[in-house]
């Protein structure tokens, strides 16, 4: 059965939008630290038309990168979500992690986690596929993952 996080971002509501970023390969911990210290900047600072978005941010399994915008104080715009895309892209480049390779795939079971080829994922049946499609917190919430079948 997929795992849930469903305890993550207690503070935003279920319309709240996330945006699902894999990375390449796994981050070790100066990557994951400066990670998570220029998005600790960036997001305080983050707004749509002048006014500040409502966000946070989860690393998971050491490579992939949640963040989520709670729409019920804020909507993102699009100019606000293409400078989040440029500031993880600027983070990537930083750390040396691709987070935009969709032919590299997440998969994880029971706790474990792998960085597969898309091609390849017809030999880990049963395990669970990251879902790069999920938009919303609720989506999130239930299981942003699917079993390979």
């Amino acid at each position: 059965m997929p795992q849930t996080y469903n305890m993550m971002f207690e503070s935003f509501s279920d319309n709240s939008k996330v945006w699902i970023f894999s990375g390449n390969k796994f981050l070790n911990e100066d990557q994951k630290n400066d990670l998570q210290a220029s998005l600790s900047q960036f997001l305080p600072q983050w707004s749509a038309h002048g006014t500040s978005l409502k966000s946070d941010f989860h690393v998971i399994g050491d490579h992939i990168l949640v963040v989520v915008a709670d729409e019920d104080v804020a909507e993102a715009s699009g100019c606000s979500i293409d400078s989040l895309v440029r500031k993880i892209k600027e983070i990537g480049n930083e750390i040396h992690v691709d987070f935009f390779n969709r032919l590299l795939v997440s998969i994880e079971k029971e706790g474990e986690w792998k960085k597969v080829q898309y091609h390849d994922l017809s030999n880990y049946l049963g395990w669970s596929q990251l879902s790069l499609h999920i938009t919303s917190l609720k989506d999130f919430r239930t299981g942003f993952t699917e079993v390979i079948s």
